[in-house]
């Protein structure tokens, strides 16, 4: 009897151990754990880019890939979206929703970006609905243009002349010349000189197209609040930059509030939608305090008060941002003695070193100069400057924004004029 017991003793202990040490599914609340592996590229990093960031002034993840696998941790307890991108030359992107927990990606190379995977994220099975309603319809008709724009491209019959004798003399421009050739191509286009005949009743097709998903996209973000629709939204504050429907951004944003509270976006994508309530031409300039070069903080009321003045936001890495600057520059010379000035807000990455080199090899930049590094003031967002690399504001002596990106002529004759 006492070996019944102790046999029964021994099957029971083993039973209670076995079920003991099965492991259980781990759940993980605060953390993002991403594992994947890349197909058809050789790229070594991803980068991960919200909407509304601008990788070339603010911090951008990015996640070291080694012999095509990757691993990366975000801490958060929210879930993210993102635009992934699979090397630093950017293009297209690809979005990306990311949750709490362990998620494996599967990343193809730009071209094949349609057969990315992602297991173990609710919110990207939510994008891939979102995808086949909103973009197939729009992507159908593109694909069907797609082969007959390339053959136009391959018989050398897509641009017109004018148009290829100026991406000929693109080949060997300087900046400025660069610069003016790039405004001619935009003239061309208006004047509908641009593309060929054949062309453009292709784009006309493929605009066409457009609307429709447009249609489509405006039904979804109407009947649906999702972390999608919170991605649409960042992305059309970013890149869209108009006034549209600002009640019903504000409905929208105030439903994503409240079923992702304190989420990480909501501060930035909140300003974002309040900055862009009002245009910043025909009302008063907006005031910010932001530091100079000797770190003093600067108020920019004080500096243009009573005066004629332009508002230039720039920076050293934008090319076309310089350009047109310059064209403005002898009107500081001859006329800031005359009730008129010029305040430049340089917009950089990180430090003022790349700024205080341009400062020394451009000594007749004598202006004044605040910065604005990594974005810390939103002073690019406040005024509307979304996705570019600035923009210049011409603001009479009542403190009355006139212009945006004026002509040489037009600063002159608000300053002749007050």
């Amino acid at each position: 009897m006492k070996t019944n017991y102790l046999f029964l003793f021994l099957i029971s202990l083993l039973i209670f151990t076995s079920c003991k040490e099965t492991p259980k599914e781990e759940i993980i609340k605060n953390e993002i754990i991403i594992e994947g592996i890349t197909v058809g590229t050789d790229a070594t990093k991803l980068f991960l880019i919200v909407p509304y960031q601008d990788s070339r002034t603010e911090d951008v993840v990015i996640i070291p890939v080694k012999d095509n696998k990757f691993s990366y941790r975000i801490e958060s307890d929210h879930p993210l979206f993102f635009i992934m991108f699979v090397d630093k030359n950017y293009g297209l992107g690809t979005p990306l929703f990311l949750e709490p927990g362990k998620m494996h990606l599967t990343i193809h190379d730009e071209d094949h970006r349609k057969q990315n995977i992602v297991v173990g994220s609710k919110f990207q099975d939510e994008y891939l609905v979102y995808d086949k309603l909103v973009n197939d319809p729009s992507n159908l008709v593109y694909d069907s243009i797609s082969p007959l724009i390339k053959r136009l491209e391959e018989k050398d019959n897509y641009f017109t002349q004018e148009a290829k004798n100026i991406y000929k003399l693109l080949e060997t421009s300087s900046r400025e010349e660069s610069v003016e050739l790039y405004e001619s191509i935009e003239r061309l286009k208006v004047q509908d000189k641009f593309y060929t005949n054949e062309a453009q009743n292709l784009l006309s097709i493929s605009e066409e197209s457009f609307v429709i998903r447009e249609e489509k996209l405006k039904d979804y973000m109407a009947n649906n609040v999702n972390l999608v629709t919170y991605y649409q939204l960042t992305w059309d504050l970013s890149f869209k930059g108009d006034l549209q429907d600002y009640n019903g951004r504000k409905k929208l944003m105030k439903s994503l509030d409240s079923m992702f509270p304190n989420h990480p976006y909501s501060e930035r994508t909140n300003s974002m939608i309040e900055s862009q309530a009002n245009p910043i031409v025909e009302n008063t300039f907006i005031d910010f305090t932001a530091p100079d070069l000797d770190d003093n903080l600067v108020k920019l009321s004080d500096e243009i008060e009573g005066k004629v003045a332009v508002l230039d936001l720039w920076a050293t890495w934008c090319g076309p941002c310089i350009v047109h600057t310059n064209r403005l520059k002898p009107l500081y010379k001859k006329y800031k003695d005359q009730n008129f000035t010029m305040v430049g807000v340089a917009g950089e990455y990180k430090n003022t070193d790349a700024l205080k080199s341009f400062l020394d090899n451009n000594k007749d930049w004598k202006w004044k100069q605040l910065t604005e590094i990594n974005a810390e003031n939103r002073i690019w967002q406040t005024y509307q400057v979304n996705g570019g690399g600035g923009g210049i504001f011409l603001i009479d002596n009542k403190g009355k924004v006139i212009a945006k990106d004026p002509s040489y002529e037009q600063v002159e004759n608000a300053i002749l004029s007050q």
